[in-house]
């Protein structure tokens, strides 16, 4: 009710914004809201009048998640006796700390702070696997699945082909209608170092399949000189390659490309020259998940619209209901609402410059908001939100009504 008895009951007023804590995870809650009515005269009570219950809302909950900061974990064969791991987190859980392992060393990693690790890699190869687990007022919160990275060997030619970060730090992959859609960054070496990105998917129950994929091929379609993007037919897929004879090889097409796969990524380079040259492939970036299946991945849920400033709208969203594995990116546009003339503007998200390692599925489709700024305060504005899979842009979803950009 307005604060003003004299101020008619009919008449808009400011709404009343209070967080609610304490609240169970997974859980589902009604609020009702009370009001009490007073006598002006004394301030007694005279009648407490309940709103109705809400519909049940369920307490949206992330489990402990780990952010990788751009470029990191890196790998550097050439510190210590097997290598040494360098990684810098951002923690999700701003009052925890968080401690990093790998193998079986353990270090104290708080956001936004330089670690290093020894790796413990025999010069015959091996794996090393980078744990985080967040710790609040003494006990643990939760611990994440190992990011494991494998190395075929340590020799001096290995470290000679490898050094430093020859790797893709980022990337992830789509997919819908029989085609995976891979991104990732380019590795943070000159392209003379290295002949060759190698793209690697397995199915269930399957063997990883291999895809060359050469650096003069790098397809930056989105004007992004940094990444490069390529899309995996079915035939790749499904390993129908031309090696195969005719009967095989129409045994191979027969079968569905759909299903659950794995991804990563590794990085091909030479050694030695004439007969002596031989191929390295480089370690394994950690394994992604997606689903390859019939139709697109549907479209946003719950779109919201926040006023964070002058000029400054925030667009947020949740991953689509069906196939979210089917994302890589969404799109967002808005223009002027009073002028359906007026120019619309548009934002392509991808992941965010984190990595982001997760204990539970859909929070690898962050990121989920964009910040729009630099609007005309007090006018309105239509905002709409879409997804990107591999078979391109999906349908456009209103986010509300028209939202005018706070003064």
């Amino acid at each position: 009710m307005p604060d003003d008895p004299n101020t008619p009951a009919n008449e808009a007023v400011a709404a009343v914004n209070h967080g609610l804590s304490g609240l169970a995870k997974d859980t589902a809650y009604r609020v009702r809201v009370l009001t009490e009515l007073t006598d002006t005269s004394d301030n007694t009570v005279k009648t407490t009048v309940a709103s109705t219950y809400t519909k049940p809302v369920v307490v949206r909950h992330e489990a402990v998640t780990g952010w990788w900061i751009d470029n990191t974990p890196s790998y550097n064969p050439d510190i210590s006796t097997f290598g040494r791991i360098f990684g810098t987190i951002d923690s999700n859980n701003n009052a925890a700390s968080a401690v990093c392992t790998v193998n079986h060393a353990s270090i104290n990693c708080p956001p936004n702070t330089l670690i290093s690790l020894n790796t413990d890699i025999p010069s015959t190869g091996g794996t090393y696997t980078l744990r985080v687990r967040t710790i609040a007022a003494g006990s643990s919160d939760g611990k994440l699945s190992g990011i494991i990275y494998a190395f075929p060997d340590n020799s001096s030619a290995t470290r000679s082909a490898f050094r430093g970060a020859l790797v893709s730090q980022r990337y992830f992959a789509s997919g819908s209608d029989d085609t995976m859609y891979v991104r990732w960054k380019k590795v943070a070496r000159a392209a003379s170092h290295f002949e060759s990105y190698l793209v690697q998917t397995k199915k269930a129950g399957g063997d990883w399949v291999t895809t060359v994929v050469e650096k003069t091929e790098a397809d930056d379609r989105h004007g992004m000189s940094d990444w490069i993007d390529y899309e995996l037919s079915a035939d790749e897929l499904r390993n129908c390659h031309s090696g195969l004879d005719a009967t095989q090889l129409a045994a191979c097409r027969a079968n569905s490309a759909s299903g659950e796969y794995e991804v990563r990524i590794r990085v091909r380079a030479a050694v030695g020259t004439g007969a002596s040259r031989r191929e390295l492939d480089g370690p394994n970036t950690v394994a992604v998940s997606t689903t390859v299946g019939g139709g697109r991945s549907g479209i946003v849920t719950n779109d919201r619209i926040d006023h964070i400033g002058t000029g400054k709208l925030r667009v947020s969203w949740d991953v689509p209901e069906t196939e979210p594995d089917n994302v890589y990116g969404y799109r967002v546009r808005w223009r002027l609402a009073d002028d359906p003339g007026a120019a619309w503007q548009t934002r392509d998200i991808f992941p965010r410059k984190f990595l982001r390692h997760c204990s539970f599925v859909s929070c690898t489709n962050n990121p989920r908001s964009v910040d729009l700024t630099g609007l005309q305060s007090g006018k309105e504005y239509i905002i709409t939100v879409a997804v990107f899979d591999a078979d391109g842009e999906g349908i456009s979803v209103r986010a509300g009504g028209r939202h005018a950009a706070p003064d």
